[in-house]
C-alpha cells in the first residue's frame, strides 16, 4: 500500500515530527489550522486577475535587466527551446515595480507565505526523534528486521 501524504496541524506541539515523518514518507505534508488568511489568499488572487484583465498590464512590462515587471503572453521560453510560452505573468519584488490599481495585500501575502516557510523548515533542521525500519541483508541467518531509534 502506497503511504498517504500526512495532513497535520500546524499549531500541534508534535508538528515538528509530523511534517518530517511526511516528507520522509511521500516528500509532501498538508498543513491545516496555519496561520494564513484564505480571504487574503482569494482577494490577492482576485486583484491580480483584473490587473491581468487590464490594458495597464502593458504599463509595467518586465526590465530585461532586473526581470521584475510585466511578461506579456509568448515573450519567454525555456532554456534550450525556441517555442514562446503560453503565458503571461508578472514577477513581483519588494523593490521592484507595482501596478498602482493593485494594493500591497500581494506583499503582505508573500511575507506570511515567508514566515510560514521558515517555520516548516526550522521543522526539517530541528533535532527530532525518529524511529525507522528496515531489512538487512548482511546476516548470515538471512533476512531481519532492525529497528534504529535515535536523533537525526
Amino acid at each position: 500500500m502506497l503511504p498517504r501524504i500526512k495532513t497535520l496541524d500546524y499549531k500541534s506541539d508534535n508538528a515538528c515530527n509530523q511534517f518530517v515523518e511526511s516528507l520522509h514518507q511521500t516528500g509532501f505534508a498538508i498543513l491545516h489550522n496555519h496561520p494564513l488568511d484564505f480571504n487574503l489568499i482569494t482577494s490577492v488572487y482576485d486583484e491580480w486577475e483584473k490587473f491581468f484583465k487590464s490594458d495597464a498590464k502593458h504599463s509595467y512590462t518586465f526590465n530585461p535587466d532586473t526581470q521584475d515587471g510585466y511578461f506579456p503572453y509568448r515573450c519567454e521560453n525555456a532554456k534550450g527551446y525556441s517555442v514562446k510560452d503560453l503565458k503571461e505573468f508578472y514577477n513581483l519584488y519588494e523593490w521592484g515595480k507595482y501596478p498602482e490599481n493593485v494594493s500591497k495585500k500581494a506583499l503582505l501575502l508573500f511575507y506570511e507565505l515567508m514566515a510560514i516557510g521558515i517555520c516548516t523548515a526550522s521543522f526539517i533542521k530541528a533535532p527530532h526523534y525518529y524511529t525507522f525500519s528496515f531489512k538487512s541483508n548482511f546476516s548470515s541467518r538471512g533476512n531481519k528486521r532492525t529497528d534504529f531509534k535515535g536523533y537525526s
